[in-house]
């Protein structure tokens, strides 16, 4: 089940990536914003410094960082978070959010435990950039198949700056397995997510962070 909550978690994350947002605009000064216009739309992994990452992770166990630079083509941007049980899309997906969007900006999505024996995990989002954002916060119930816990697998999919198109992106990955050990997902999975799900049946839990971005 999930269950959307208002959390101060959500504001300490939206101050943390307004401060790093503005922190990168004052770096690069206005000639290079304006340089942004010409370029093609681009998203890649953040590089944070360890003021970044101490904010994020003051909130988090764990946080996927983007960055995205945009051409006038695109105004509005998605996020949200699904769910693959043993390759079946659950109806307990993630929740998802939009967000009118231009110049530079950012995403965030993080995760952290709500207890250690709850079964449950507090994810939070950040969508924003130079004309604003916002973000949202849930719990998701994860199943204990046993007491042992699972394994967390977790990989970023876009790492290198690469270029935006309207198709559905696949940002990152969350795998959670009851075993003895967990295996990546293979690569081929993302070219084609919706055809591929065969290849995440053997899974547990497969969560999924995507975009799109209008």
């Amino acid at each position: 089940m999930v269950k959307i909550i208002k959390h101060m978690a959500v504001f300490g994350l939206i101050l943390a990536a307004i401060f790093i947002l503005s922190a990168c605009w004052n770096n690069d000064g206005a000639a290079n914003a304006s340089k942004s216009l010409s370029r093609d739309s681009t998203i890649a992994s953040a590089e944070l410094t360890d003021r970044d990452q101490t904010m994020i992770y003051a909130m988090s166990d764990h946080a996927f960082v983007f960055n995205f630079n945009l051409t006038k083509e695109y105004e509005e941007a998605t996020v949200w978070l699904e769910k693959y049980e043993n390759g079946q899309l659950s109806h307990d997906s993630g929740s998802s959010m939009s967000s009118k969007v231009e110049g530079e900006g950012m995403i965030i999505f993080s995760t952290s435990s709500v207890s250690p024996d709850s079964g449950q995990e507090h994810f939070k989002m950040y969508l924003g950039a130079e004309s604003g954002g916002g973000g949202l916060s849930f719990i998701q119930d994860i199943s204990m198949i046993d007491e042992e816990g699972p394994i967390t697998l977790r990989e970023t999919i876009v790492n290198e700056k690469v270029p935006i198109s309207e198709e559905d992106m696949v940002l990152a990955s969350t795998v959670i397995e009851w075993s003895d050990s967990v295996s990546s997902i293979p690569p081929d999975f993302y070219e084609d997510v919706e055809g591929n799900l065969s290849m995440i049946e053997e899974y547990d839990i497969v969560y999924l962070l995507r975009a799109r971005f209008d």
